[in-house]
């Protein structure tokens, strides 16, 4: 026996759906901001492509690279005394010594640039960091350096 009066009445529910839409577009919002937060602004010349000319290395760039011990520092030339290591201690790296060595440098001379760069295994806090204390030093032109 058929039933020709009773039609299937086919609902479906949306509610599970919108639910899982609203967590995912929550979610790509904050995780935007986020990104936008820790990035740091650089300038590329070339992307992927090698550079139209190349520099000669400047006579007043100040070369800081952030390691596992330490950090290690090329100076220009300028007045011996400078350091060329500063170890890391177990507290952690002595970005205050950082600091009083560009002061120190910058009262040597004026025009200084620094360019800080970090190994792979170094945490990026910790460059990030390096480049505050160096513009905390008196040094306003501070690159970051990639390999």
């Amino acid at each position: 026996m058929g039933m020709k009066g009773d039609d299937l009445n086919v609902e479906l529910n949306l509610t599970s759906m919108i639910d899982l839409m609203s967590v995912l577009v929550a979610f790509l919002l904050v995780t935007a901001v986020w990104l936008n937060i820790s990035a740091i602004q650089s300038k590329v010349e070339s992307k992927g492509k090698a550079p139209a000319s190349v520099s000669k290395p400047e006579d007043n760039l100040i070369e800081v690279k952030v390691t596992r011990y330490g950090h290690q520092i090329k100076w220009p030339k300028l007045k011996s005394g400078l350091p060329s290591r500063l170890r890391k201690s177990k507290d952690g790296y002595d970005l205050a010594a950082v600091t009083a060595w560009m002061e120190k440098a910058v009262k040597q001379r004026s025009d200084l640039n620094a360019s800080v760069t970090g190994e792979d295994r170094v945490d990026y806090g910790a460059v990030a960091e390096t480049i505050d204390a160096v513009k905390a030093g008196g040094i306003s032109a501070v690159s970051l350096a990639t390999n």
